[in-house]
């Protein structure tokens, strides 16, 4: 072990190598960790836009609650009143052709008119939901594939300076066929043949 430590030191190129080596695992561990953190923040904003739609539905479902609601206590209320002015008024608009309405049809008239507003935005928030989802998806699929096409053009371009070439070479005799398959043959060897 001691011998193999005085080689390192004596050996000026060999130790700064070793320390270039150290020096780029460190960075591309650094790179590793700025990649998931940025696909975390994306993943957080994609999340806070879907749940802001999802907010967006749920509170004019809850408003348009409320005002059913309102529009119900206003109906018994009214219904609860002493009716004689609503004969006097009727007595005024006989005279002038009008129809006669009890306070019962004006209360179903207000409750399908709330019916029909209800429905209404119901269905603007459906569609504005689904008009904005399918938007969504594919711009998270371009931002994707863009990622992935840049990822790949700076892996080989890297790979096409001297060192990425030094090392495919490397890694081409790594996996290759083992020597043992092609045994090494002296010059003689192949001049007999």
């Amino acid at each position: 072990m001691g011998t193999l430590i005085d080689v390192i030191l004596s050996n000026p190129i060999l130790l700064m190598l070793i320390v270039g080596g150290l020096f780029s695992m460190m960075k591309q561990d650094d790179k590793k960790k700025k990649k998931r953190q940025q696909t975390n923040r994306s993943a957080e904003r994609g999340n806070q836009q879907r749940k802001s739609i999802g907010d967006t539905i749920r509170e004019t479902i809850s408003t348009i609650e409320e005002e059913v609601k309102k529009a119900a206590e206003q109906n018994r209320s009214e219904a609860k009143q002493p009716q004689a002015e609503p004969k006097q008024a009727q007595q005024q608009s006989q005279p002038l052709g009008r129809f006669e309405t009890t306070a019962a049809d004006a209360i179903e008239e207000q409750r399908q008119k709330q019916y029909e507003r209800l429905a209404s935005n119901i269905a603007e928030a459906s569609d504005m939901y689904e008009e904005e989802l399918p938007s969504y998806a594919k711009q998270m699929e371009v931002k994707h594939e863009k990622r992935k096409k840049s990822d790949f053009e700076k892996q080989f371009k890297g790979h096409l300076t001297k060192e990425g070439l030094a090392n495919s070479i490397i890694m081409a005799e790594v996996l290759g066929p083992p020597r043992s398959k092609q045994p090494y043959e002296s010059i003689v060897m192949k001049r007999r043949r």
